[in-house]
């Protein structure tokens, strides 16, 4: 176990029940530019950039006993990094909470492929969408809205004939059928 802990690419922090961090991996070490000394018998929530992010999570883990999601950590240097973050409680025999290990990894890079990607498609002057294998939308941009008048988010789950004129419905439908 000690060698996945050690050659993981994702960063593994686990605190005691305190939240004071007591093991890190060097991926941990990579992504967050600390020596593993300046991280063990620090509180976790320092590694937070912002004090409600930490306490949101907190109380999700609290009540569910995990998290999933992203989260914004603020790294030695001080930039802010978004990651990935999986944290669950760590049991002793008994059953007892005895820490919480998070595995993170860094997505800085692909949330701002993301964000160009939407802006992208959201300043386009065509409407562009997706929909699923039964015709219903998954994806609509924001040019809906200037074209034909409908919020983006109304119509995701909407069944794309529900937009159709009549005439052309029958096309439409067996583009889907097929």
């Amino acid at each position: 176990i000690n060698q996945l802990f050690s050659a993981s690419i994702d960063s593994i922090l686990i605190a005691d029940a305190n939240g004071v961090i007591t093991q890190v991996n060097p991926a941990a070490e990579k992504m967050l530019g600390y020596a593993k000394e300046e991280l063990i018998g620090e509180q976790a929530k320092f590694l937070y950039a912002s004090e409600e992010e930490f306490e949101m999570v907190s109380s999700i883990i609290g009540t569910t006993g995990e998290f999933k999601g992203e989260i914004v950590n603020r790294t030695k240097s001080g930039k802010e990094i978004t990651t990935y973050l999986s944290a669950n409680f760590l049991f002793d025999e008994k059953g007892d909470v005895m820490g919480m290990m998070g595995i993170s990894r860094d997505i800085t890079a692909n949330v701002l492929i993301q964000t160009q990607y939407e802006q992208l498609v959201n300043t386009v002057p065509d409407v562009i969408y997706s929909t699923d294998m039964d015709g219903n939308f998954t994806y609509v941009n924001d040019t809906i809205t200037r074209v034909f008048g409908y919020d983006p988010k109304e119509l995701i789950g909407t069944l794309f004939s529900d937009i159709i004129h009549k005439p052309h419905l029958a096309e439409v439908e067996k583009h889907y059928k097929n």
